[in-house]
């Protein structure tokens, strides 16, 4: 069923035909360092570069199973104008938003990110625009509210973006995983049906961690 879903999601998709893909992940790890977590950053380079833990050397043998979610190795196009004017937008409604543009040597996006290009994008090469969130690593993850908020934000940025350019967005994420809670999931995704903001931007923050 989850895979008949992806699925789904790809020729949804794929028939909105998009010319940009908004896509916000969270990081673990993987672009930033553990002791230097932004709470919330955009990426406006041209491209960003995906390195798969598979494909490191030596490789990391603890995701070489799991080759599949992590995308291919290689550059993944940024739209770069429409990240800036996120940037500036974001910047504007007194969200404190890093901004990065460049990477080191041996740096690249999360899985979060390789999985939508590889999985849900087929790797069309469509242009990103990489919102990451720090939804996991205290002191500075962002709280369900103010995440709720940055949907909105957001929205008023895609609203005044002045190209012509179709834009789709992708939330990625996922639910209660490893020790599954199913009251706890259930609450988010009939929020979520329902538009509910209170139910959304309610629930016990100590259960997002």
């Amino acid at each position: 069923r989850c895979q008949a879903a992806i699925a789904e999601l790809t020729e949804r998709l794929r028939a909105a035909q998009p010319d940009i893909v908004l896509v916000f992940g969270t990081d673990k790890g993987e672009l930033f360092p553990m002791d230097a977590m932004p709470a919330l950053a955009v990426y406006w380079g041209d491209a960003i570069r995906n390195i798969p833990r598979y494909a490191l050397s030596p490789p990391d043998p603890s995701f070489a199973a799991a080759a599949w979610a992590y995308g291919e190795a290689g550059d993944i196009p940024v739209h770069a104008p429409l990240a800036r004017h996120v940037i500036e937008n974001l910047t504007q409604r007194e969200f404190d938003v890093m901004q990065c543009r460049s990477l080191t040597e041996g740096q690249g996006i999360g899985h979060a990110f390789g999985f939508v290009v590889k999985r849900i994008m087929s790797l069309a090469p469509v242009p990103i625009v990489p919102i990451m969130i720090n939804t996991r690593f205290p002191p500075n993850a962002l709280t369900a509210s103010r995440c709720f908020g940055l949907g909105k934000a957001i929205t008023h940025a895609l609203m005044t973006w002045g190209g012509e350019e179709r834009v789709a967005v992708v939330a990625s994420g996922g639910l209660s995983h490893f020790v599954v809670a199913e009251e706890w999931d259930w609450a988010l995704l009939k929020g979520a049906q329902a538009k509910d903001a209170t139910a959304l931007t309610s629930l016990p923050e100590a259960r997002f961690h």
